[in-house]
């Protein structure tokens, strides 16, 4: 299983990834 910090750090480099495209949409 994933650790807390793996599973943290991924959920923030998703929503990194989610700003991102949303604002290359704008």
């Amino acid at each position: 299983m994933a650790s807390l910090k793996e599973i943290k750090a991924r959920i923030a480099s998703v929503n990194n990834t989610l700003k991102i495209t949303s604002a290359m949409k704008m």
